[in-house]
């Protein structure tokens, strides 16, 4: 099989999980009253994103032994973000769950690439990304949450395994998203002739971001 039949197999396959994932997210906590998007909705954007990302992820990273260590990301991003984007919140077990399953699948990878130093610095970047941003969650003002915090270990995991540079790359990545979402609804604001003190006292999710700024190194190549 080339890349494309195996994207379109990922597409399908994780367009499947997705249902399943919309599920997991109610699951992992309880949804505020004001998300009222019938179930129906919510479950084919899921589907939707799932089936995206699992076909983006293989034609970008191409067939390499990473590829099933991408497709967990790209569905555990998906959850994490209908999480984030809803409740503002990341679950543990969504965080837990993406750090002990990611490793799982670049250990395997690493045997077959014969990569053990890489798997060495993927779990040295892991710690210092959770070190760095629990630093900046505890006495920054940079908006991560806690659920952020948890979430770096896997970010720092996955761009670790492909170098130093991927990791200040693809986090730096994240900021910038992050950063440039909230400049424009602080524009908006205003244009509806609000205050811009009331815009960035707003809660942004950042996980969506740094999930977004983590997969960036790979489909720069």
């Amino acid at each position: 099989m080339d890349v494309w039949q195996v994207a379109l197999a990922a597409g399908i396959v994780g367009a499947i999980a997705g249902i399943g994932l919309e599920r997991l997210a109610a699951w992992s906590l309880t949804m505020r009253p004001g998300d009222d998007t019938p179930l129906p909705r919510r479950t084919a954007w899921m589907s939707a994103a799932a089936g995206l990302s699992c076909a983006g992820v293989a034609i970008f990273a191409g067939l390499v032994p990473t590829l099933p260590a991408w497709w967990a990301f790209a569905l555990g991003s998906v959850t994490v973000s209908r999480t984030d984007l809803a409740c503002h919140r990341i679950p543990d077990v969504l965080a837990l769950g993406m750090l002990v399953i990611g490793a799982g699948l670049l250990f395997l990878a690493s045997t077959q690439d014969d990569a053990s130093d890489a798997y060495l610095r993927a779990w040295i970047a892991a710690a210092a990304s959770f070190g760095a941003f629990w630093l900046l969650g505890l006495f920054g003002r940079a908006g991560l949450g806690m659920g952020d915090v948890k979430l770096a270990p896997t970010l720092g995991l996955y761009l670790g395994y492909y170098g130093w540079a991927d990791l200040v790359l693809g986090l730096f990545a994240g900021f910038v998203l992050g950063a440039i979402t909230g400049l424009v609804i602080v524009v908006i604001v205003m244009m509806r002739h609000g205050r811009a003190r009331d815009a960035l006292r707003r809660s942004i999710p950042f996980g969506p971001f740094l999930c977004l700024g983590t997969v960036l190194p790979i489909v720069l190549g």
